[in-house]
């Protein structure tokens, strides 16, 4: 208690989501860190859970753990048990060098076994010359359950280019999809 700070906004500035009393979170604890001038939505708060130890990993599986930034996450929304679907986002080896990338799929289903403590490491800077800011970005870190093959995948990908992870709903399948370039990014797909 006396941690938040009640501040008036512009209505166009406040989501439609934001915490307008602090009464309103009950018994509610937040779920990841809060920066300081954070707008608070309901979503950074939950019931409080009981930690019962780490989800085993399934037989013929072993545990790698990724770092992600919040955008690479699903913003949080990942838990542990949770089926995630992997993209990539790596230079382009097969298009006849230069500096063109590609995305797609890397690995269709995985399972989260742990999602670890949110910290501030990775550093931005926003806008051009001495007047930019220099903002920290959360960083989390997740351990998926992999076989060998997908750990190396995974390893190769997050040293040479960027991960980003999609949440499966419940009747989410396994499509292919066409890569994604700079020269397919418009094209329309049937």
């Amino acid at each position: 208690e006396g941690q938040l700070v009640l501040r008036s906004l512009p209505q166009r500035n406040v989501p439609d989501q934001a915490i307008r009393n602090a009464a309103d979170l009950g018994a509610n604890v937040a779920l990841s860190k809060i920066f300081k001038d954070e707008i608070i939505v309901v979503g950074k708060f939950g019931a409080q859970r009981e930690v019962s130890g780490l989800v085993p990993i399934p037989d013929g599986k072993m545990a790698i753990t990724i770092g992600l930034t919040d955008p690479q996450r699903v913003a949080g929304l990942v838990q542990p048990l949770s089926l995630v679907t992997v993209f990539a986002t790596v230079p382009d080896s097969g298009s006849g060098g230069g500096d063109r990338e590609v995305t797609r799929v890397l690995l269709p289903e995985v399972q989260v076994l742990r999602v670890g403590q949110e910290v501030s490491v990775a550093q931005q800077q926003t806008g051009a010359g001495p007047g930019g800011v220099t903002e920290e970005i959360p960083k989390q870190i997740l351990t998926l359950a992999v076989d060998t093959a997908q750990a190396q995948k995974l390893i190769y990908a997050q040293k040479n280019g960027q991960l980003y992870l999609a949440l499966k709903g419940p009747k989410t399948g396994n499509a292919k999809a066409a890569d994604t370039t700079a020269q397919t990014l418009f094209r329309v797909t049937p």
